[in-house]
């Protein structure tokens, strides 16, 4: 992916570092023709049985966390996976609550805060975390409400820790500029979609059998409503 990721620089990103699947490609068709990309309506039926908890405050990390996972342990997901669910729901959590809020002008509320300082949303203002099971897939969903990430802001994080020059690490007081290559890194389908000030989306999925995550191709699609 560092090639493409160096070279395109579309609104829409189709790429796949190993095998190509005829499914996702219908999938990202269907959004880019659809208007609304958002929710897992264009990956798994309307009868999936989807389950959504509010993000609100750092200090319920671990229960938004806990609550995710006691779903994929209720339905035998062995503990390889549920150990890259917990990383990618912990870089969910943590964006969500440091980096995607914004005050009303659109300046970054918590961004340069460490990450050990508690923060909560602005009233009115939560975050949604949603989380399904389909078909061999671990589906989870990071919505917010605020729309502050940019598609300029997601090729330049991973560009630069696909780099891994010195600068792939930020020094800055708030968080380290890992997050979204982390989330890539433990999942097998990586989507992100914006609405630029009104809603940011993270969506992945996962395979839950061992195998097939080692073996899977990822893929990482981006879709910015104009």
């Amino acid at each position: 992916i560092e090639d493409r990721v160096n070279r395109l620089y579309p609104d829409n990103i189709i790429t796949s570092t190993t095998r190509f699947y005829a499914a996702e490609l219908l999938q990202t068709i269907e959004k880019t023709f659809a208007g609304n990309p958002f929710g897992f309506r264009f990956y798994v039926p309307p009868n999936a049985a989807v389950e959504s908890i509010t993000i609100d405050n750092s200090k319920e990390k671990e229960k938004y966390i806990e609550a995710a996972v006691t779903f994929a342990l209720r339905n035998n997901i062995r503990s390889r996976i549920i150990g890259s669910i917990t990383d990618v729901l912990d870089e969910m959590i943590m964006n969500v609550l440091y980096d995607a809020p914004t005050d009303n002008a659109g300046k970054h509320l918590y961004a340069e805060l460490p990450r050990t300082q508690r923060v909560a949303l602005p009233a009115g203002r939560a975050a949604t975390l949603s989380w399904v099971l389909h078909n061999g897939l671990f589906g989870l969903s990071m919505a917010d409400p605020f729309g502050s990430l940019t598609k300029d802001r997601v090729i330049y994080y991973l560009r630069k820790c696909y780099g891994k020059g010195s600068d792939q690490i930020d020094t800055k007081k708030g968080g380290a500029g890992l997050g979204i290559f982390k989330i890539f890194e433990n999942v097998n389908q990586f989507i992100i979609n914006i609405s630029s000030g009104v809603k940011t989306e993270f969506l992945v999925f996962i395979a839950t059998d061992a195998r097939e995550f080692r073996r899977k191709s990822q893929s990482f699609n981006m879709f910015v409503k104009g």
